[in-house]
């Protein structure tokens, strides 16, 4: 395995980790669950969870497969690999990170914000949101698995 596979494969699974806890373990504050327990019940926090880790797993199980086959035979997995990651980016951006960056209506902050209050933060305040370090490292990870995936594909394609 060389170093982009094992980078995807890390970024794989710090989602896996994260998607897995993030709205239903509390984390200190690493996480602020006060705003879903009173908004969301339990089983629907539950199976948000379940259906993002299911994502998540669904990517690492496709990069452990086509790993395991490995060779040419593996075009098939880096392409869907790269799919996921990309449509998991674009799902983000416009979640998360278009109110942060391009603006937002009241509405937004008013849903965003408790998410975030009093958990780590270490970017600034835009746009009326500041996204907690949890999301952040996420987010990075889902970049870093597309990005990746793109240098994996594109280098491969050369050869």
């Amino acid at each position: 395995m060389n170093l982009v596979e094992r980078g995807i494969g890390i970024a794989a699974l710090v989602q896996l980790v994260t998607f897995a806890f993030h709205d239903t373990v509390p984390l200190g504050r690493w996480n602020n669950l006060g705003q879903f327990k009173r908004e969301i019940p339990l089983g629907r926090r539950v199976r948000g969870s379940l259906q993002n880790s299911v994502t998540a797993l669904a990517v690492v199980g496709v990069f452990y497969m086509g790993w395991m086959r490995g060779g040419a035979s593996a075009g098939d997995w880096r392409l869907a690999l790269l799919i996921t990651a990309g449509v998991l980016l674009y799902m983000e951006f416009t979640i998360w990170w278009r109110p942060y960056l391009c603006g937002s209506t009241p509405e937004e902050v008013a849903k965003l914000l408790p998410n975030w209050e009093g958990t780590y933060a270490f970017l600034p305040v835009r746009n009326g949101i500041r996204p907690n370090a949890m999301h952040v490292v996420m987010h990075a990870s889902t970049l870093a698995m597309f990005v990746l995936a793109l240098v994996d594909r594109y280098s491969r394609m050369r050869m």
